[in-house]
């Protein structure tokens, strides 16, 4: 009798191990394994990036050989990933490289935009995301060329000259940012009084913003009163230059 109640207390406390087991088995989530991985930054010949459209910077990711998951997803918010499509948002795979045996390594290309500022850049593996930022200065211009819409304006109004400034790199330099600043002023020679004077106006009083195409532009008008009909208006445009020079320009056009 007594080896019977033995025997049943036995296989109860088997019985409620199992159990007990069950329970706390449900509750354990098996999380994957992290991936701990690296995100450098290098570019071309360590200089300074600059927005002129053409500049290219290379970023590297780097994680364990042994990890299970190979495939990187890179985003940006400046320029695009040099690929088939060339977006902001790539996947990468990384592979095994000959002068690194510890781990897997994938590379991208990121192109600059023409407009200059600071840009993120993540990589992320899994649920592992790393941040670099790369900061993306002014491509000034090395020349400068003025152009008018119109060869006269009138002192009505009613004809107005739009003054554009083409503003160019070198061969080779690629193009120039999008945000730079052109000073234009208007003035007229008194040959009799040996003097210059200034008169018209200018639209956006007289400053312009380089734009995607490289071009500033401003409108000018004679309607102020203060016009020489008959003789020619000089119409100056002065922006800084890649060398930090100021570089300038100057057209004319007619007063009717």
């Amino acid at each position: 009798m007594y080896f019977v109640q033995k025997k049943t207390n036995f296989t109860v406390y088997i019985f409620l191990t199992l159990i007990s087991m069950l329970i706390l088995n449900c509750g354990i989530t098996k999380y994957p394994e992290k991936i701990d991985f690296t995100l450098d930054l290098s570019n071309n010949d360590n200089e300074n990036l600059i927005a002129n459209g053409v500049q290219t910077t290379t970023f590297t990711v780097k994680i364990p050989k042994d990890a299970s998951t190979k495939s990187i997803m890179l985003k940006t918010n400046y320029g695009q990933f040099l690929s088939i499509e060339n977006k902001q948002e790539i996947s990468i795979k990384a592979e095994e490289v000959e002068d690194n045996d510890t781990a897997l390594v994938a590379t991208a290309v990121l192109r600059v935009e023409t407009l200059p500022g600071v840009g993120l850049v993540s990589a992320k593996v899994d649920d592992i995301e790393k941040l670099i930022s790369i900061s993306v200065d002014t491509a000034f211009a090395s020349s400068l060329m003025g152009e008018t819409s119109s060869g006269f304006v009138d002192s009505a109004g009613t004809t107005i000259a739009t003054i554009r400034a083409h503003l160019k790199r070198n061969v080779g330099e690629g193009n120039v940012s999008q945000g730079i600043k052109v000073k234009f002023n208007a003035f007229q020679i008194n040959a009799a009084l040996d003097t210059i004077y200034g008169m018209g106006r200018f639209t956006n009083f007289g400053i312009g913003i380089s734009d995607s195409s490289s071009v500033a532009a401003v409108n000018y008008a004679a309607d102020t009163g203060d016009v020489t009909i008959g003789e020619r208006i000089f119409i100056t445009m002065t922006t800084k230059a890649k060398l930090g020079k100021p570089l300038t320009d100057t057209i004319s056009v007619l007063a009717r």
